[in-house]
């Protein structure tokens, strides 16, 4: 059977990479303080700037990986997770 569902509005922190914030965005997702190699940034063939975020939880190896003027987003619980801008921008708006 096909539902239909909406996203829960949950409020949520968020940061633009823009390809040279790394250490603001190091500083929001509290890796400041861990190996400087867990959030670092390379740069692609076409120019941009990849940011990658190592996410390994000890037991499993991940990582998260942001395109140059994506989002990096905090929920309440912690949990961090990357959105390209267009992905961004349609599920979320800014509140004043």
């Amino acid at each position: 059977m096909v539902k239909t569902y909406v996203r829960k509005s949950e409020p949520i922190q968020a940061i633009q990479w823009t390809g040279d914030n790394l250490e603001e965005i190091r500083s929001f997702i509290g890796y400041e303080k861990r190996n400087p190699k867990a959030c670092d940034s390379d740069r692609l063939r076409d120019g941009t700037i990849e940011l990658i975020i190592d996410t390994s939880t000890g037991m499993y190896d991940s990582w998260l990986r942001c395109v140059q003027y994506g989002y990096i987003i905090k929920f309440a619980n912690g949990r961090i997770n990357s959105l390209n801008r267009y992905e961004f921008e349609m599920d979320f708006e800014e509140l004043s």
